[in-house]
């Protein structure tokens, strides 16, 4: 739910109220605030999820079975706030991520649920092609 509020700049604008939740574990949930740049929120969802030895998470939609989702790779929108990438009341899984020798990044889901595994089998394949891209890549430059 969207209040009106006055800036000090003079005009009213909407602020929302940016909730959303994060599934991650043995199927725990837990709801956070996206009301701030996507390098704090991320680094606030290490902390509080107990995956602080961890360098890098990202998040994807809980609709993960739509062919077009994909993780939101918020670390490349660090400075700018994360509400421009977060549904309000949205669901999100929480991602690892590492990255080879070519830099392609594999993500594997950091929630233990029957639907992570299925979530992961896609996450795969699309590394997969990724990886071939950048293998085929390889061969050109020689």
């Amino acid at each position: 739910m969207a209040t009106k509020a006055k800036h000090k700049d003079g005009p009213i604008s909407t602020i929302r109220n940016p909730f959303f939740y994060v599934k991650y574990g043995q199927d725990k949930t837990d709801m956070f605030n996206a009301g701030c740049t996507c390098v704090v929120l991320l680094s606030h969802i290490r902390q509080a999820c107990g995956y602080s030895n961890i360098d890098k998470v990202d998040l994807i939609p809980i609709n993960f079975n739509d062919k077009g989702v994909v993780p939101l790779s918020l670390m490349e929108h660090s400075q700018q706030y994360a509400t421009d990438y977060i549904k309000d009341r949205g669901h999100y899984v929480l991602l690892k991520i590492s990255e080879d020798e070519d830099s392609v990044k594999e993500y594997t889901p950091l929630w233990e649920t029957e639907d992570a595994t299925r979530l992961k089998g896609i996450l795969d394949a699309k590394t997969s092609g990724e990886k071939k891209k950048a293998a085929s890549g390889k061969g050109k430059k020689k």
